[in-house]
């Protein structure tokens, strides 16, 4: 019995330890044991795919190889889901391309599944052109081209693409151009067919949009929505994010009706923000108790947001409390003080105050067969002063 509680020891020390946050069952840590097509394990705990939102793998430190030893990877290849990876070396082979990924090693793809290929290093002056360009409407592939400080492109049909030339055909004539000179090539593929399952983000900027995802010894095979089949090491793991068509966050969600009574400022100064809180100018990340969160709402007194919900939705969740910038300990002129209700349908599901340096409050309620959401966020007793109250991570579960 000592020599196999030992060699379970010596097996399970190889499995990634993992938190688990789900919908039903709240959070949960542990060894990470199994991945199918219906469920995980962690530490002998079997939990529902229909259940988990999302895996947490161990922080950068962790990882055996770290970002900054990684080599270079100017070019980007983006597929037909929405995968998107990096490399630093690709060939074309009759109509397949083998590219090498730093985090995923050799990779061979077919040229139908490739939205694009980014061909020089990612560059703040052309991100946003860049981006412009693959959600154009053509028929057509573009080979796009750096013009001095601009991105320029010519329709086609994209042809190989070597160390030196990128081959290009315009109304069936050839134009080899400098490879140096092409900033990235966009192609027409056919959409996936597959549902996704999950977004898989790896240490970097790689993300893997997954129909499939298995556990197998030090690796997880992930088969993606456009049918790739991609084999990665644990230690590039940062997230799995099985949350699509369960959750929508508050903040992904435009209000059907905005109305704003400002005590003193115009209206657009403290219009309610989206995944940021603080006046106009001033943005910070929304944080209570120091805790910091990367999505949810922040609104400042007097607010109604409305929200069509169509009943499509089950549960509301979200941490509220005023907002750690909106006024200092030694000044309670400043602090912050609000009056909340919160309706479902003329109904009132929370009604509260909200105070700076109370701790902050979990809501959670039914919202089942609610159709319209009304957040009413009231002058307090301090007039409109420091009146930033956040709902952090707000978001509706079905």
């Amino acid at each position: 019995m000592t020599c196999l509680c030992w060699l379970l020891g010596i097996l399970l020390a190889d499995l990634p330890q993992v938190q688990v946050e789900t919908l039903k069952s709240g959070a949960t840590s542990g060894v990470l044991q199994h991945i199918s097509a219906t469920q995980i394990s962690v530490n002998d705990k079997v939990l529902p795919l229909t259940d988990v939102l999302e895996v947490r793998f161990p922080a950068p430190a962790a990882i055996a190889t770290p970002a900054a030893a990684m080599p270079p990877t100017p070019i980007e290849i983006a597929l037909s889901d929405g995968t998107r990876f990096q490399a630093s070396a690709i060939v074309f082979t009759k109509g397949d391309i083998k590219a090498t990924s730093p985090r995923l090693g050799e990779i061979a793809i077919k040229k139908a599944l490739i939205k694009s290929l980014r061909l020089q290093a990612d560059d703040p002056q052309f991100r946003d052109a860049w981006q412009k360009l693959l959600s154009k409407e053509t028929k057509k592939d573009l080979i796009v081209v750096r013009k001095e400080n601009k991105l320029d492109f010519i329709a086609g049909v994209a042809g190989e693409v070597t160390d030196t030339t990128v081959n290009f055909l315009v109304d069936g004539e050839e134009f080899p151009a400098r490879r140096e000179a092409v900033y990235g090539l966009i192609y027409q593929p056919a959409p996936p067919t597959a549902k996704l399952t999950a977004t898989v983000e790896l240490q970097g900027s790689d993300l893997l949009q997954s129909k499939l995802i298995t556990l197998q010894e030090e690796k997880c095979q992930i088969i993606t929505v456009s049918g790739l089949t991609i084999s990665v090491p644990l230690g590039q793991l940062k997230t799995l994010d099985f949350s699509a068509g369960k959750i929508r966050y508050l903040s992904q969600i435009d209000p059907i009706d905005v109305q704003l009574f400002p005590f003193w400022d115009p209206s657009d100064y403290l219009a309610y923000r989206r995944n940021f809180s603080g006046p106009l100018g001033i943005l910070t990340p929304i944080t209570l108790r120091g805790k910091p969160y990367a999505k949810g709402l922040a609104i400042h007194s007097k607010t109604i947001l409305k929200y069509r919900l169509s009943g499509e939705f089950r549960r509301f969740q979200a941490v509220m409390g005023i907002d750690d910038f909106a006024g200092k300990k030694d000044q309670p002129d400043s602090w912050g003080d609000v009056h909340v209700k919160i309706s479902g349908d003329s109904k009132i599901l929370y009604e509260g105050d909200a105070k700076r340096f109370d701790a902050p409050v979990l809501l959670d309620f039914d919202v089942s067969g609610v159709r319209d959401l009304v957040i009413l966020v009231d002058y307090g007793g301090n007039l409109d002063i420091g009146d930033w109250l956040d709902l952090a991570d707000a978001k509706l579960s079905k």
